[in-house]
């Protein structure tokens, strides 16, 4: 049977030939490649003649079509990606690897002297060459694509019709870089123009071309009349089949739009105090002209306005908004985050270019993203189109019409828009947890209970007459001690009876989080301002000099970043960060490379401690002033313990529906019914988000999630094999070596505008769970005794249906939000979607559960 393309068997090829091919390629560029193998994960340590080291990975996944590969640059921990198609022929793999190589070597030596990637290509088709007569990463890719062909050509080895295929191949790349003049020698004046420029190009490209190039450019890089019979002949038949390429992507997309309308990259941030400040007066107006708006034709049409297409949520899934959506967004996160800027850097985030915002408009290759251009990018997008700055509710009105109820932040009567079509939803990362949740017990394959907010769903579903008290005391500042005074009631245990499982999860691990809530809410009582959930740092909704010690619990990114808006907001402070091993994706990051570097300036009052946390207690300090006590056991199995007068919890994240459909899934609940799942995908594989479908009275409700939050799938919707193919998937779409991870600012940029794509082609695709091209096993390493071997990977299984089942296999945290306990700690517990502000000077909080994104 036929190998199928795309399939793992192609990918194992793939990764198969690119292990022999790599280093060939690499060794063009005076690199000396050793395979290696990371968990299983086979890289290449590349030395440089000048005695420099570098990493190189490679992978095989889905792409886009026409898109044969893609390259990330990591210039602070020096290592670089080649994702190639897993659709791409075997003897293309060379070439598209050159290319690949020549991009990231490009980028890492312009980035060694301080300077950003040229913007513009130099080589291409035509006569007019850019302003900057310097040669891209692109550019540079297309000379690697030369280098290997002419070297194929140059063996001894191959056949004479692999030769003449190399040969051919390069003349055709000739073309496409603008190497030779192509329009007609009868064209006097245009082919004058063209080989002018051709000559300049060449100029450029010299240095870079192999010696064996340059044999080939001499004797091809003429006008197609000056070629040999064979040589003409050849890319006559090169240019016809461009053509007839060409005629077929027209026949296909004819008539129907292709993309949205995306911000241009030649209009950069720039001055960007000043620019931030415009950019935000420019969104603040055309949100009082939207409301005005809305309100009038409120007015004028007996209270109703027309339905429109909603967006709710924002940030970095701006690039997602069509332009004719209602935009309903608080301004949160990066608007409010007090840190320096994003904890990438302008080469770890380049692409960003491709959506319209330029890294390194007001940073250096290798320094942080200035959070000041992210702010001003974010409300150039939302000023684009309809936008009210305020909190949006998606429900149904009496009609059974699906509505989004609007607090604007004016402070203004609510608005209520009916929704056209299906809403987006962008609001950004989940609700945090804190210490003490009954997590998911992987001894017995139990699945926890994260928030209070699943424990009342729970017990809703298994006491249904219990629903309003449990709802009524989850918005009360009392619910956790409320709720579990309803578990001691006796008509409850008898309603659930001798069994200690509710909906697969123990009655006990409902008890267990319950009482660690209650522990929480407690301890911000008695400590108000020094007791906090990651989220409210992260947001300034804190005060940081309330406590001269902090301690953060979770080492990962969240806890991290804490740390450093802490330390820089009040120089008198120390701070300890208490859990397990970095996340992978941190040690490649500029942020955490600059807070435990040696020129940092924190010196001791930054400490990391990997350990394993206890059960946080408030204790009285010596002037009655409660404190927090965290016992902890080191790496060496000693059990010591910490106390400090700030605590801040930043372990991982809870896995509900968005907030802003509660309503909706409460009308679910109440019809008997469930809210069912799909994921999304473009037609090219690529992951968009997932969609909720919410049946009430007969009709079914869509809505569809992007962004952030839409990689923390919904427990009570998706399964646990989906949620951790999802997880997997995310991982190898964007490695942690690339200092990056799926919800990241970056990548959510560019799987927001895939989707804007996907939507106004009408090609998204709902999905019961990840293709198999991405669940495929890891390819085998090598078997080779100078490495460790690789672990065996199981085959994959069959998909299960999207929705909540019997207890499946627990599934670890996604990588982006580890740094947490290896195991479960016993103390307070997790958050409440929404949690009051501490005390202290900190600007209006907004709210987590509405509108907010990145």
């Amino acid at each position: 049977m036929p190998r199928q393309q795309g399939s793992w068997t192609s990918q194992r090829e793939l990764l198969a030939a690119a292990q022999r091919l790599l280093p060939q390629v690499l060794e063009l560029a005076g690199y000396r490649a050793e395979l290696k193998v990371d968990d299983g994960r086979p890289f290449f340590d590349a030395l440089h003649v000048s005695g420099q080291s570098i990493s190189v990975w490679v992978d095989a996944v889905p792409l886009p079509d026409g898109t044969v590969a893609r390259t990330m640059v990591n210039t602070t921990s020096e290592h670089y990606m080649i994702h190639t198609s897993d659709r791409l022929p075997l003897d293309r793999l060379g070439r598209v690897l050159s290319q690949g190589a020549g991009e990231f070597l490009a980028c890492r030596e312009r980035s060694r002297d301080g300077l950003a990637p040229v913007a513009a290509d130099l080589l291409g088709r035509g006569a007019e060459l850019p302003a900057d007569l310097s040669l891209s990463a692109t550019d540079r890719g297309r000379i690697g694509e030369l280098n290997w062909l002419a070297e194929q050509y140059a063996r001894p080895s191959l056949e004479e019709e692999q030769r003449a295929q190399a040969r051919a191949e390069l003349s055709g790349l000739l073309d496409r870089c603008g190497l030779r003049p192509t329009v007609p020698v009868s064209e006097t004046e245009g082919f004058a123009a063209a080989a002018q420029a051709a000559e300049i190009r060449l100029d450029y490209a010299r240095q870079h071309l192999s010696a064996g190039s340059l044999r080939l450019v001499r004797d091809l890089a003429h006008p197609i009349e000056h070629l040999t019979p064979q040589d003409a002949a050849a890319l006559r038949s090169f240019r016809e089949a461009e053509a007839q390429a060409a005629r077929e992507v027209r026949t296909v997309l004819g008539g129907r739009a292709v993309s949205v309308a995306l911000p241009e990259a030649d209009a950069p941030v720039s001055a960007l105090g000043e620019s931030a400040e415009q950019e935000a007066a420019a969104r603040s107006a055309r949100s009082a002209v939207t409301e005005r708006q809305l309100r009038d034709e409120a007015l004028w049409q007996g209270g109703r306005v027309r339905p429109r297409p909603v967006m709710i949520g924002g940030g970095a899934a701006l690039t997602g908004r069509d332009e004719d959506m209602l935009l309903v967004d608080a301004v949160g996160r990066w608007h409010l985050d007090p840190g320096a800027g994003l904890v990438q850097s302008a080469d770890q985030d380049r692409d960003l270019r491709r959506v319209g915002l330029d890294p390194y408009a007001d940073s250096g290759p290798k320094d942080r993203v200035s959070i000041l251009a992210t702010r001003a990018w974010e409300d150039r997008l939302a000023a684009r189109g309809p936008l009210v700055d305020g909190y949006g509710q998606l429900a149904l009105d009496k009609n059974g019409r699906l509505v989004t109820r609007i607090e604007p932040l004016s402070g203004g009567e609510p608005l209520t828009v009916e929704v056209a079509g299906t809403p987006v939803i962008a609001t950004g990362l989940t609700p945090e947890v804190v210490p003490g949740v009954a997590r998911d017990d992987n001894g017995r394959g139990v699945r926890g209970v994260e928030s209070l907010s699943e424990a009342v769903r729970l017990l809703g579903e298994r006491v249904p007459e219990l629903r309003e008290r449990l709802h009524e005391a989850e918005r009360s500042g009392d619910g956790a001690a409320a709720v579990l005074r309803m578990l001691d009631e006796e008509a409850v245990q008898g309603r659930l009876g001798d069994s200690k499982s509710v909906q697969g999860e123990t009655v006990d691990g409902i008890r267990q989080t319950l009482a660690a809530t209650q522990r929480w809410e407690d301890a911000r009582a008695a400590a108000p301002g020094r007791a906090l959930m990651g989220d409210e740092v992260a947001d300034n909704r804190f005060d940081p000099r309330a406590a001269q010690h902090w301690i953060i619990a979770g080492s990962g990114g969240t806890g991290v970043a804490n740390a450093e808006i802490i330390l820089e907001r009040n120089p008198d402070a120390r701070v300890t960060i208490l859990g397990g091993n970095a996340p992978a994706a941190l040690n490649h990051q500029v942020q955490y490379r600059e807070m435990t570097g040696e020129g940092s300036g924190y010196g001791d009052r930054l400490d990391i401690k990997r350990a394993r946390l206890g059960a946080v207690e408030t204790v009285p300090g010596p002037d009655g002033k409660p404190l927090f006590r965290v016992p902890f056991t080191d790496r060496d199995g000693n059990v010591t313990e910490l106390v400090a007068d700030g605590y801040v919890a930043s372990l991982g994240r809870t896995n509900p529906l968005p907030p802003v459909t509660r309503e909706l899934a409460d009308r679910v609940r109440e019809a008997g019914s469930q809210v069912e799942g799909t994921l999304l995908f473009d037609e090219h594989q690529q992951y968009l988000g997932y969609g909720l479908t919410f049946p009430v009275d007969g009709r079914e409700h869509r809505v569809d999630v992007t962004g952030a939050a839409s990689w923390q799938l919904p427990r009570q919707v998706f399964d646990q094999q989906t949620v951790g193919e999802l997880n997997r998937m995310g991982v190898r779409q964007i490695p942690s070596e690339s200092a990056n991870a799926a919800p990241g600012f970056a990548p959510v940029a560019h799987q927001a505008a895939a989707f804007a794509n996907a939507r106004a082609t009408d090609s998204v695709r709902r999905l019961p769970g990840v293709p198999e091209r991405w669940v495929g096993p890891r390819p085998p390493a090598p078997e080779t005794a100078a490495h460790v071997p690789a672990k065996s990977a199981p085959e994959a299984v069959p998909h299960a249906p999207a929705k909540s089942g019997a207890a499946a296999p627990v599934v670890a945290p996604p990588v982006w939000q580890t740094g947490v306990p290896a195991e479960p700690s016993k103390g307070p517990a997790a958050t409440r979607p929404v949690q009051a502000p501490p005390t202290g000077p900190a600007p209006e909080p907004p709210r987590p559960d509405q509108g907010i994104g990145i």
